[in-house]
């Protein structure tokens, strides 16, 4: 019997030891393991924004101000340094902007001050008013 009691309690000992919190007793809070409690884990991924675009902006015309940086005719675009739009949460800042059509840019230069109208589609922008004010 005396042969049975040693490896038992050592047995009981090993189990113990396992069992303990000792490994509770580290704190965890600090540590980032790219899990977040936040998020179910069934939940569905989120779509990826589109570059130069925030968060979903609801579709729609918004109004801006600004200042042409330059106009590129053959590529349809405007670099517009503009004003806050409060509307969708822009603040001031430097863009490159789609337009509708070359015609938009026609008498306008780097310099001017312009007003424009931002149509927002599926969280795709496009200039489709440029005015000089």
């Amino acid at each position: 019997m005396k042969k049975l009691y040693l490896p038992a309690l050592i047995l009981i000992s090993v189990f113990l030891l396992f069992q303990s919190p000792v490994s509770a007793q580290h704190d965890h809070g600090s540590m980032d393991h790219g899990v977040r409690n936040d998020v179910r884990p069934d939940a569905p991924a989120a779509p990826e924004e589109a570059p130069g675009l925030p968060s979903r902006i609801p579709d729609g015309l918004y109004t801006g101000q600004g200042v042409i940086k330059s106009l590129d005719p053959a590529n349809l675009t405007v670099e517009l340094d503009h004003e806050a739009i409060p509307l969708i949460g822009w603040p001031r800042m430097v863009m490159t902007f789609k337009v509708a059509g070359a015609d938009l840019l026609t008498d306008l230069k780097p310099g001017d001050p312009v007003s424009f109208d931002l149509k927002f589609a599926a969280n795709d922008c496009i200039v489709v008013e440029l005015e000089k004010k």
